[in-house]
């Protein structure tokens, strides 16, 4: 029922509406229900594909939170820190510090070729703060994280 009010009288009238207009028609309710079906039944395969990808960035981030506690630990304690690779058993570590790469992910340390010891096949970081830099590639598939360490300051930043 729909009140109106006509502008040029004092007096209010009501008119009816139509049953039609009253709600959905079954071909509305339908087409939705056929579409909330759709959604339920594509959500478990979109999960399935955004789950490694979720992990193998969370590692990245994990990984540089665990070398930035790395470089403090060399600043604060005054001895250099080092990272210990080891690809094939999929383990990343540094004294209490130690990650495990997710099943199907990668990572290598790239040494960066500009830092004093370019040569280096491990990532340290020493006292004053700085490192021997690099980078780490993180990649699952067609996703790659890099980890990027600079060598002059130490600092530590995660690129996607």
């Amino acid at each position: 029922m729909v009140l109106l009010v006509d502008p040029g009288k004092t007096r209010m009238f009501q008119t009816k509406t139509n049953r039609s207009e009253a709600g959905y028609t079954l071909l509305e309710l339908m087409v939705v229900l056929a579409i909330i079906s759709m959604v339920v039944t594509a959500a478990p395969v979109i999960y399935e594909r955004l789950i490694p990808s979720y992990r193998t960035r969370q590692f990245a981030n994990d990984l540089a939170d665990s070398l930035r506690a790395m470089r403090e630990t060399a600043r604060r304690e005054g001895k250099v820190t080092q990272l210990s690779f080891d690809p094939k058993d999929g383990l990343l570590s540094s004294g209490s510090i130690q990650l495990n790469i997710p099943s199907g992910t990668s990572a290598e340390y790239v040494p960066d070729p500009t830092a004093q010891s370019a040569g280096s096949s491990s990532l340290m970081f020493f006292p004053t703060g700085a490192s021997t830099g690099g980078t780490v590639k993180v990649q699952r598939n067609n996703l790659l994280v890099l980890v990027k360490v600079d060598w002059i300051s130490g600092a530590v930043e995660v690129k996607q």
